[in-house]
């Protein structure tokens, strides 16, 4: 986890959650950064508009992005790279980090053959981050009903919705170990706000384990010891609340929250149950 100060000034000068329901799903978009430069972005510039008509025509934006990713994935056997931006990093299921929209099309072209199309794009909720950052879950659903739980940060800087941090899998299990999730993340906070940060990189995460923050992919523990030196700090605190947790296997979660304290902006994190029943972090962004 990263705190900033520009980050914090930037940050929420009105605070509002509106609940939007859009056709295809019932989606929670929650505005947490609708101020002036949001409303200026060129996508809703239209004066007079509400903050309710923001969240509507940015809920209809990026469906139609959805819907370009189902279509090309079907009709272009997996070639998905205008969906994504050109620093792009996809984290699949029992692979390493795919960096490049180049890439990541050559990982779903050799996929298609083995998967069948794309039906629907179910989202769960969207979280407004930045006026150019919205995160995004949901589950990808197969003309045979087979399911695929995601995670995306979509980024708007260009003037299209595009595709910047994806985690994917395939979804095997119903069961829902929650509670030894919460415990580890318990852990993870008690370590961070004790400022011992070389110890919570080793108590919680993989020792290959990502941190990926405005277009820098981090790999190891000797990086986020590096990274997270910040945490050392007496004065930083910090606290995680998540807001959606998805089961996708008995060994993999993934986690969507926002902090508190030092830092105030949203977090993802991807969970892997090790051998011992211990949750470890593999992947974990912010911005």
């Amino acid at each position: 986890m990263k705190g900033s100060p520009f980050i914090l000034l930037f940050l929420m000068l009105s605070i509002s959650v509106v609940l939007v329901s859009i056709k295809r799903s019932s989606v929670s978009l929650y505005a947490t950064s609708l101020n002036n430069a949001f409303i200026s972005y060129d996508l809703m510039n239209a004066p007079g508009l509400s903050e309710k008509s923001l969240v509507e025509s940015l809920n209809v934006k990026l469906d139609e992005a959805n819907d370009k990713w189902v279509e090309d994935y079907n009709k272009k056997a997996g070639d998905v790279s205008e969906c994504y931006t050109e620093q792009c990093v996809l984290f699949p299921e029992n692979s390493k980090a795919i960096t490049g929209k180049t890439d990541i099309a050559q990982f779903y072209s050799q996929k298609y053959p083995n998967v069948s199309k794309v039906k629907t794009v179910q989202v769960k909720k969207r979280f407004i981050e930045t006026p150019t950052l919205i995160y995004e879950v949901g589950t990808l659903i197969t003309d045979k009903q087979e399911m695929y739980p995601y995670m995306v940060s979509w980024n708007g800087s260009k003037g299209t919705w595009q595709r910047e941090l994806e985690a994917t899998a395939k979804k095997t299990t119903s069961y829902n170990d929650s509670v030894q999730i919460d415990a580890a993340r318990e852990k993870w906070m008690q370590l961070c706000n004790a400022h011992n940060h070389q110890q919570l990189v080793k108590s919680l995460y993989l020792k290959d384990a990502y941190y990926y923050n405005k277009g820098r992919v981090l790999q190891g523990w000797e990086s986020l010891f590096t990274e997270y030196k910040y945490m050392s700090q007496p004065s930083y605190q910090l606290s995680l609340k998540p807001i959606s947790v998805l089961m996708v296997q008995p060994d993999l979660a993934y986690e969507v929250g926002k902090c508190s304290g030092s830092y105030g902006g949203h977090y993802m994190l991807v969970w892997e149950k090790q051998k011992d029943g211990e949750w470890k972090v593999s992947l974990d962004s912010n911005y």
